[in-house]
């Protein structure tokens, strides 16, 4: 199983950059109900690997949120993974799901979050 990791670089913007945009990120709002996405996985030289749908739904009870996400990825492959958010002060957030180890953090300011997580793929 390999490791990935997604890291804050020095090069990487501080959120302080952001916060000014419109419309501001209200991620209890954002991650309720259904929603469509797409993305992409890319190897260490930036090279796309794998591209990939998802469905997902989120519900939330007060602070703590669970995010279900579906995913398809364009090779056949699909793949389940639930989160659980709780939100745990203004604009921070942990986040936990089986295949992530330890646990997720985030920080939004204004319309954007960084969401960093280090998760075992095969």
């Amino acid at each position: 199983m390999g490791l990935m990791t997604f890291l804050n670089g020095c090069a990487t913007p501080s959120m302080q950059a952001y916060k000014d945009t419109k419309p501001v990120l209200d991620l209890q709002t954002y991650f309720t109900g259904p929603i469509k996405a797409w993305g992409l996985i890319q190897n260490r030289s930036g090279e796309v690997t794998r591209r990939f749908d998802v469905t997902m739904n989120g519900t939330w009870n007060g602070d703590v949120g669970t995010l279900e996400e579906h995913f398809q990825y364009y090779d056949g492959e699909t793949q389940k993974r639930v989160w659980t958010i709780t939100k745990t002060a203004e604009n921070r957030y942990e986040g936990t799901a089986a295949d992530i180890l330890d646990k997720a953090s985030g920080h939004s300011s204004g319309s954007a979050m960084r969401w960093a997580y280090k998760m075992d793929l095969p």
